[in-house]
């Protein structure tokens, strides 16, 4: 798995002050600022907690968090910067900015679903230049 893809899973972050869906579930933007927060911050543990069962599983499934520390050692720790979030019926995409390799911003995108009535991370990967 490409390290970037590595490093962007292992971003989350909340939005402060942005309402949730009104069934008191947190709203797609909510869950992709987590992502980012946590991130920011190498909080996998709830980096984890934000990933769909599906993807989960694809990072280690009940070791994820302890999967995304040992794959993100020896790396510089970055921002992660939440800059848009499109959402559509149950499906919403995400994009983050953070510095890359070189230093130069790279955006990333996730993909987040519904899962059980909360937006849950399903999807990670750099996003196309246009």
């Amino acid at each position: 798995m490409p390290r970037l893809l590595i490093v962007g899973a292992i971003a989350v972050a909340v939005l402060a002050g942005c309402g949730g869906d009104d069934d008191g579930a947190a709203s797609a933007r909510e869950v992709a600022q987590s992502y980012a927060d946590a991130q920011t911050s190498s909080d996998f543990e709830q980096v984890c907690d934000l990933f769909s069962d599906e993807l989960r599983q694809q990072f280690g499934g009940d070791d994820c968090s302890r999967f995304l520390e040992e794959q993100s050692s020896g790396l510089p720790k970055r921002q992660f910067r939440l800059t848009s979030v499109d959402e559509q019926g149950d499906r919403a995409t995400a994009t983050l900015v953070t510095p890359g390799e070189s230093g130069e911003p790279v955006q990333l995108q996730i993909s987040l679903q519904r899962e059980d009535g909360d937006w849950r991370v399903s999807g990670i990967g750099e996003r196309p230049s246009a």
